[in-house]
């Protein structure tokens, strides 16, 4: 039981961040989706999918945790799942939060730099 309301508030708080990013960034934003070793952007997402990547990813994991590891399975210790899906978590929410903060200031920047470009032409 533990596991699925740690699982389902690691969603929620995943999806709530996905939302408010969405929402603030602009119309035809592209988020930055995988970057090269010089810092230079390999390729872009639109934003609904940029914003869906990690939340997505997150319910395969655990859907994937809650069919190998079953709560009620008597092979495994009940100590197993919870500390996973904990343990899962904390880094998935890291990295999305990673992900979100430093894709949406790649998206700011290079709206700053199209408006730029616009006033100089």
């Amino acid at each position: 039981m533990i596991s699925l309301i740690l699982a389902s508030i690691t969603l929620l708080v995943m999806i709530m961040a996905s939302i408010t990013a969405y929402k603030k960034a602009p119309k035809d934003a592209q988020f930055p989706m995988q970057t090269g070793l010089n810092g230079e952007v390999s390729w872009r997402a639109p934003k609904i999918i940029a914003v869906s990547f990690f939340p997505a990813l997150t319910v395969l994991i655990y859907t994937l945790f809650f069919i190998i590891l079953p709560p009620s399975s008597k092979d495994v210790s009940p100590f197993i799942l919870p500390t996973l899906i904990g343990t899962n978590a904390v880094i998935l929410l890291g990295i999305h939060a990673s992900f979100l903060y430093f894709g949406f200031h790649d998206v700011q920047k290079t709206a700053e730099m199209t408006e730029y470009r616009k006033i100089e032409e």
